[in-house]
């Protein structure tokens, strides 16, 4: 209920066929065009394509996705203090990922890096999960801006307190990306 994506009313895919498309290709850490055929082929039932689906998420400006990702966020962990699946102190891990990335170098939140897989461009960002029994769960995703790749303490500061104002923290796990001074 927290997505909404813009369609007409004769859209011939659902807001669900969408939704299943993308949790697939999370969940099988695929592209979006591998999951659309894994999807069709166990299915046996149209499903979008993967241009499809990107032609949805073209229409929605950065902010609007951030702000779904954390009323989404909001209500499963409303559910899950409810199950009291948050009831101790936490662990919770902080890093960067980057997405490789083929496009304009100048575009927003592109980063440069190592080279890999024909490009040396990325998508960074910064995550804060919940770790629990080897398992990682995603609570706050930021995109990491050039500028904002200096200002590593700020990101973090900004991650921890918001941990802190939902939940009590036992340990923090980072990399060796944040040994610094002012980290």
């Amino acid at each position: 209920k927290h997505i909404k994506f813009r369609q007409h009313h004769n859209a011939f895919y659902d807001k669900n066929d969408i939704l299943d498309l993308l949790t697939h290709a999370a969940l099988t850490n695929t592209c979006l065009e591998t999951a659309s055929k894994t999807l069709k082929a166990s299915i046996r039932r149209n499903k979008p394509s993967a241009d499809s689906v990107l032609r949805y998420l073209a229409k929605f400006d950065q902010e609007e996705i951030i702000t779904m990702f954390q009323r989404t966020f909001g209500y499963t962990f409303k559910i899950a203090k409810k199950l009291g699946v948050f009831r101790r102190p936490l662990d919770i891990a902080i890093d960067f990922h980057d997405m490789h990335y083929y496009g304009d170098e100048n575009d927003n939140y592109v980063v440069e890096g190592k080279p890999d897989r024909g490009t040396t461009h990325y998508f960074r960002f910064i995550t804060l999960a919940i770790v629990m029994k080897g398992r990682r769960f995603t609570i706050r995703a930021l995109p990491v801006h050039k500028i904002d790749f200096s200002f590593k303490d700020r990101l973090l500061e900004k991650l921890l307190s918001y941990a802190t104002s939902i939940f009590k923290i036992r340990n923090v796990y980072l990399d060796r990306g944040f040994f610094d001074n002012k980290v």
